[in-house]
């Protein structure tokens, strides 16, 4: 009865660890912080913002999600502000959208006119309130944190590798994160 009992014991908790870690695997989270020392993405995108290495390893490793880090360097770009800056205001809490207020960074920075198509579920309610900004001037933009991640790494890879914004988007539909899409373009040498 106890081998039956430990058997038992042992097969939930391997359901357990497997669900767990294909659950994280959908929210961007097994993959960790691809940005290591001498990392094909490290090299390209270090070299795309003009920031060290080790720099952006130091930044990587300190944001919640890999996608955040994308977003801290364009955020910096768009502000002129000092990458450590921006990671540090994420890692005392502020929320993306109280990043770009402090760095007067106007949301609608991060939109890209699209042509005619739907916009993929995950950016509706983005895309929403920027036309709504195109309609109003004085409309002010409110994005979620994952909005700003999201429209960060369309920026990127439309902006770093040539690709369609709309078509950007369609394909995040199907991967992790846009640090993955990332990861891909450059090991594929794109």
């Amino acid at each position: 009865m106890k081998k039956k009992n430990l058997f038992m014991a042992a097969f939930l908790l391997s359901v357990l660890v497997i669900g767990s870690s294909a659950a994280m695997a959908i929210s961007g989270e097994a993959m960790g912080n691809p940005f290591g020392s001498g990392e094909k993405i490290t090299k390209f995108v270090a070299g795309y913002f003009k920031i060290p290495e080790a720099e952006l390893v130091k930044i990587a490793d300190k944001c919640e999600y890999p996608d955040d880090t994308l977003a801290v360097l364009m955020v910096s770009k768009l502000s002129g502000k000092k990458f450590s800056d921006i990671a540090g205001m994420r890692t005392r809490g502020m929320s993306w959208d109280a990043v770009l207020a402090k760095t007067g960074t106007e949301p609608s920075k991060l939109f890209f006119k699209v042509k005619s198509g739907k916009i993929p579920p995950l950016f509706t309610d983005a895309y929403k309130q920027y036309d709504k900004k195109q309609k109003n001037k004085s409309f002010v933009i409110k994005l979620k944190d994952r909005d700003v991640r999201y429209l960060c790494g369309v920026k990127f890879v439309t902006e770093a590798f040539g690709k369609d914004p709309m078509e950007t988007m369609e394909s995040f539909d199907n991967r992790i994160t846009f640090v993955k899409i990332v990861y891909d373009l450059v090991e594929a040498g794109k």
